[in-house]
Parts: C-alpha cells; sequence; structure tokens
C-alpha cells in the first residue's frame, strides 16, 4: 500500500502564539473600552462648562437666581460668589460626573446614584431635574423670602417686594447636558472604537 506520512511540528508553539495573540486582543478591546468611556465623562464636563453639551446652548439662567448667585455662599470664601454659569454652582454637578467600570467591557458615564454634594443631597437627583426639567409648582412666600425679594427689587431684577403669604407659581425649566453629549460622542463612537483596535492590532503586528 502506498501512503504519505504527515508530521506536523510546532503546534506547541502554535498554540501558545494563538493564545497570546487572543489575550492581547482582549486587553485592546478592554482598554477601547475604557479610554471610550473616559472620553465620554470628558465630553460631558466640557459640555458644562463651554455651556453647550452636544454643540446646543444650554438655557441661560433666570435674572432672579443670576441675582441670587450674587450673594455669598454659605461655607465659601470670604467674598466668593456661585458661577453664574447654568447647572455650575459650586462645581458639585461636574464633579459628580464620573466614569466607572463595572465589569472589563462595561463602563457606566454620568451622575451616579452614589454621589452627593458638599452638604449631602443627591446630584443624581439633581441631574435627572436638571435634565428633564420640571413641572410648574407653587410655593408660599415667607418672611425670609420676603426680605430677599427686597434685595432683588435693589438689583432691578423686581419691580416690588413679595408679600409674605403671597403664592408664586414656579418652574425649573429643562437644561439637558447629558443626552445630548452622548448623541454627539455616539455619532463617531463605533469608527473611533473601530479604530482603536485597528491600532491596537497593528501594534501587535508591528511588534
Amino acid at each position: 500500500m502506498t501512503y504519505f506520512e504527515l508530521k506536523v511540528t510546532g503546534l506547541s508553539e502554535a498554540e501558545r502564539s494563538i493564545a497570546g495573540a487572543a489575550k492581547r486582543m482582549n486587553s485592546t478591546v478592554i482598554r477601547s473600552v475604557a479610554e471610550e468611556a473616559q472620553l465620554l465623562r470628558k465630553m460631558i464636563v466640557k459640555g458644562l462648562r463651554d455651556q453647550a453639551p452636544g454643540g446646543d446652548r444650554i438655557l441661560p439662567l433666570s435674572p432672579m437666581t443670576i441675582a441670587m448667585r450674587k450673594l455669598p455662599r454659605k461655607g465659601a470664601k470670604r467674598g466668593r460668589r456661585g458661577s453664574t454659569k447654568a447647572l455650575i454652582y459650586n462645581g458639585d454637578l461636574i464633579g459628580g460626573v464620573n466614569a466607572k467600570k463595572q465589569q472589563p467591557v462595561w463602563w457606566t458615564v454620568g451622575v451616579h446614584r452614589e454621589e452627593r454634594s458638599k452638604d449631602g443631597k443627591s446630584l443624581a437627583d439633581i441631574a435627572i431635574i436638571q435634565e428633564k426639567g420640571t413641572r410648574a409648582y407653587v410655593i408660599t412666600v415667607t418672611p425670609k423670602m420676603h426680605r430677599f425679594s427686597i434685595f432683588l427689587m435693589m438689583q432691578g431684577v423686581l419691580k416690588a417686594p413679595w408679600p409674605v403669604g403671597k403664592t408664586l407659581r414656579c418652574k425649573i425649566p429643562a437644561r439637558p447636558f447629558l443626552e445630548p453629549t452622548y448623541v454627539e460622542w455616539g455619532q463617531e463612537a463605533e469608527s473611533r472604537f473601530s479604530k482603536r483596535i485597528e491600532n491596537g492590532i497593528l501594534g501587535l503586528k508591528a511588534s
């Protein structure tokens, strides 16, 4: 009988090479996901600072809110006032924007539930209110509010002080800063991620 005998050598080396390449590829994916998560966080923070998340201008503060922010902040350094930029008062909200790794290829980016302001308030709740706005609600003027209304009148915001007991109709307008940034980030996310992987692979080949 005529036959051919084939003998393949070096399989163990090939298996080790394939396993090593797969491990390095996995590391490249993990690193790329982390980089995208950090990029999204930076974009959210930049959008707040520039007052244009996702390229859309944030609704400016009302004259009344601006006047309020001219008052000294409780616990702040002497003479220091709150920022007159929307969503930026003492830096709590910006500081609450984080990228957190849940699993190697799973990150969550935004204002997480555990984030708290300096006075212990939930920054996640504050972020939701600012992102979506509120329905109209009614408050009753207290003596303290009456005194503040005199200050507002002196600032030219009000024509006359609010009398104690008067009801005021209030509403916080929506100032979305998370969703517009997410949309902007997502427009190039796929191609950007693919490029990160491609560069990682080329780097492996080059080495």
